[in-house]
């Protein structure tokens, strides 16, 4: 009886211990205090309906968001050209959202977009030192916008 319960005391502290591991997770290893940005790496764009107005194409907005990031990263003095800084990519998706898009009564004007992105700081070796993003987003451009996405204004 004693033999009985020393293992099934082993076992439940055994278990306790596996139920609190996580997924594979990246260790927060010394990263540069600037980096190297070479553009997007991916923009995965998605839209459901085809409009008649023309809006920015695919390219536009991944051109845009190029010159975004170096914008923000130059003014915070993140970005250099240096070979021996880390390499930051960012991996992004989007979706373009139309008011009515998913019923009978389709319209070309614009509701508030759907995106995701994806962070990674990786060295000279393509090894990843950092790793974040952050999924299923919905752009909200404020009160005033979403008066305008409701009457269909955009």
């Amino acid at each position: 009886m004693k033999k009985l319960l020393c293992v099934v005391s082993a076992l439940t502290v055994m278990l306790s211990f596996v139920g609190c591991g996580g997924g594979p997770s990246i260790p927060n290893k010394p990263i540069t205090k600037q980096f190297r940005f070479e553009g997007v790496n991916s923009f995965d764009f998605t839209q459901i309906h085809n409009p008649v107005i023309e809006y920015h194409s695919e390219d536009e907005l991944k051109n845009m968001l190029n010159e975004k990031i170096v914008e923000l990263l130059t003014a915070k003095r993140l970005i250099s050209s240096d070979e021996n800084m880390n390499i930051l990519k960012i991996d992004t998706e989007y979706y373009r959202v139309f008011v009515g898009e998913a019923t009978p009564l389709k319209t070309d004007s614009l509701g508030s977009p759907h995106y995701a992105y994806f962070i990674t700081v990786v060295d000279n070796n393509n090894e990843t030192l950092r790793s974040f993003g952050q999924k299923n987003l919905v752009f909200s451009g404020g009160f005033a916008m979403n008066l305008k996405n409701l009457a269909g204004q955009l």
